[in-house]
């Protein structure tokens, strides 16, 4: 497996609004980034990550107890040495 895919650089966290029970672990565990509600909820429903946020958001999802989020990591794009970027298509 290529280097990019084992460790994605971007990401999605995704809530799971009927499982979370409201710890505020993944508040705390994720430093802020994910926020909550009035009740201690997580307050989210798909939260894009990259770069040093990655590292926040798999603590967040690890420390949940209620497994009430997930992480959908999207690859970086193969770069090819001397290949030439495509144009937008718009």
């Amino acid at each position: 497996m290529t280097d990019h895919l084992r460790n994605p650089s971007q990401g999605t966290v995704v809530l799971d609004p009927s499982k979370c029970r409201g710890h505020g672990i993944c508040s705390l565990a994720s430093r802020g980034l994910i926020g909550l509600d009035e009740w201690g909820f997580a307050e989210l429903n798909r939260l894009p990550v990259e770069g040093r946020s990655m590292r926040l958001a798999r603590a967040a999802v690890l420390a949940c107890p209620a497994k009430a989020l997930a992480l959908e990591l999207l690859p970086e794009p193969l770069l090819i040495p001397g290949a030439q970027p495509e144009p937008p298509l718009f």
